[in-house]
């Protein structure tokens, strides 16, 4: 039978049609591929190589490579790989199938950089790293005792210090960004540096929050979780272990700030053991401290004192001062003003078993792609004599 040669050319037509979409899918994943590459390198900090190991540049670059195009089933195969191969180095904690991906060591450690600086109480507090949320602290409360005696006396027992276990209470720190399908899919938008702003954002706000004032349910217990008490250190019966003590201003409800002799009050108030070393400071909201700029000693000099180096915090009293929104604006019976040594008196505790993990959603939002990212955070007071606080008096 004689071959057609309509046919024949229709076969031969189909044949080049298929060997150029082949040539042109490879050439577009190689463009994409180089344009990848291109991005990494431009999302990386000015300056700088882009920091960490091999290992964790790679794992940083699939992860972003999914972060915009997250419902790729390619780009999504190659992280689950990357990250399979990071947890069997131990290079990150290993995370189930229902917890969504770690975020990359390099890209974690970005966002927490800037959640210290927005949120002032994690300079000062102190943060430790825990593998369970049954992690207790012991404190030592009080100095134990010491005496004196001859070469040949005798030695009388002396005093212990008490130990009080403390025990942070948990919960999950999310933020939930989101963006635009357009926005993650254009090259000229820095992806790493929108989510570490947005994630870091969140969690600076939240988490300041619940180190002043949180509950304790699902979340951190704060400095004001127990109800402050005018009872002093030495009262009988104690203050509970969690309970701050508070200094009242004077006997007239004040309007915008405390004045010198109130401040000078809750500075004294504080024990000398506790004024030396990191964690000492004033924190107050920038409507308080507006006020409190202004006041003045009898020879006319500011008790407070501007920064002579750049990224140094300014001085009251001495001592460095700390801004942060979530300290109680000026009010009657409000908590405008703390003082201490916040790093003896509070611990925060990252749960680093846990890690950071993020998790897509894109269903909630049509057109967008939003983000699920958390930690386990504790947080509790672990010594009640190491921070006070300024009560503004009743009307």
């Amino acid at each position: 039978m004689t071959e057609n040669p309509v046919l024949k050319k229709l076969d031969e037509f189909g044949e080049a049609v298929l060997d150029m979409r082949e040539d042109s899918r490879k050439q577009f994943e190689q463009l994409r591929e180089r344009l990848e590459l291109v991005e990494s390198k431009g999302e990386r900090p000015r300056g700088t190589d882009g920091g960490g190991t091999s290992d964790e540049r790679e794992h940083k670059s699939k992860f972003l490579a999914w972060i915009r195009r997250p419902n790729d089933h390619q780009t999504k195969h190659i992280l689950g790989e990357a990250q399979a191969a990071m947890e069997k180095k131990a290079v990150i904690e290993a995370v189930n199938a229902s917890g969504g991906f770690a975020v990359p060591t390099l890209i974690a450690a970005n966002i927490e950089r800037r959640v210290t600086t927005l949120n002032p109480f994690r300079k000062l507090v102190e943060v430790v790293s825990v593998g369970s949320s049954d992690f207790k602290r012991l404190i030592s409360k009080n100095s134990a005792s010491s005496g004196w005696a001859a070469e040949s006396g005798t030695r009388s027992e002396t005093t212990t210090s008490d130990l009080v276990s403390a025990k942070p209470t948990f919960g999950v720190l999310y933020s939930y960004p989101k963006a635009s399908e357009e926005s993650l899919q254009d090259i000229f938008f820095n992806v790493q540096r929108w989510l570490e702003e947005e994630t870091a954002d969140g969690f600076a706000a939240a988490e300041a929050q619940a180190i002043w004032n949180g509950n304790g349910s699902a979340r951190p217990s704060g400095l004001k979780n127990t109800t402050p008490t005018s009872a002093d250190d030495n009262a009988s019966p104690e203050r509970a272990a969690t309970a701050l003590e508070y200094i009242a201003t004077g006997s007239s409800p004040i309007s915008s700030a405390p004045n010198g002799d109130d401040l000078i009050e809750l500075m004294y108030t504080v024990k000398t053991g506790y004024l030396a070393g990191d964690g000492v400071a004033w924190v107050m909201n920038r409507a308080t401290a507006r006020g409190i700029r202004a006041l003045k000693d009898t020879t006319g000099n500011y008790l407070w004192e501007r920064s002579l180096q750049a990224g140094q915090p300014e001085m009251l009293l001495g001592f460095p001062v700390f801004l942060t929104d979530v300290i109680d604006t000026i009010a009657t019976n409000a908590f405008p003003v703390a003082f201490g040594n916040f790093r003896r008196g509070y611990i925060l505790a990252d749960h680093a078993a846990a890690g950071l993990r993020i998790t897509v959603d894109e269903v909630t939002a049509p057109g967008f792609t939003k983000f699920y990212i958390r930690k386990r955070v504790g947080g509790i007071v672990t010594n009640n004599e190491a921070i006070k606080l300024l009560k503004c008096a009743a009307s």
